[in-house]
């Protein structure tokens, strides 16, 4: 399998999976499995069909997981027919983990939950405190930012009042 094969964005652990499924298609066509099992002729055609685009640069990884899924159940059907597959049937890789901005953005969202839990139990512990921990962590500001806060603050309330229009 060609490692460069792939968009920058399509992730490592997508294009493994692409060549898992591409080594266990490769497994069932030489057990025969389109002359065995000629009622999955649109399974076999769709197959063909996404490793073609794949391998001509159009990945569309939303449709690996459904990709495997559909070669798991002609595996299956093959197995009631004879076909022996080597070791365990592997699993999938999360949709999140198959493009860079997807991998991205589930990082982000996760520390914002880890964020929003840890800001959620400082208020929870200390309600009464919480108000105090504000005003140290303004007395901790530097002088430029404590003056900048009501300036920023007057002018935002001028614009909402409609003062800032010309």
């Amino acid at each position: 399998m060609n490692e460069h094969v792939g968009a920058w964005f399509v992730t490592k652990e997508a294009k493994e999976l692409f060549a898992r499924l591409v080594a266990r298609w490769e497994l069932l066509e030489k057990w025969g499995v389109r002359t065995k099992l000629p009622g999955y002729r649109l399974t076999f055609e769709a197959w063909d069909d996404f490793r073609r685009k794949w391998l001509d640069g159009d990945e569309e990884v939303e449709k690996l997981n459904p990709t495997e899924a559909e070669l798991n159940m002609v595996e299956l059907a093959a197995e009631g027919k004879g076909f022996v597959r080597p070791g365990a049937r592997p699993g999938g890789v999360d949709l999140e983990q198959m493009t860079e901005p997807l991998k991205a953005a589930a990082a982000v969202d996760r520390e914002v939950k880890a964020v929003k839990a840890e800001v959620q139990e400082i208020a929870a512990a200390a309600p009464a405190g919480l108000a105090s921990l504000a005003a140290g962590a303004f007395g901790r500001l530097p002088l430029a930012a404590k003056v900048a806060v009501p300036v920023v603050g007057a002018g935002l309330l001028w614009l909402k009042l409609g003062r800032g229009r010309p």
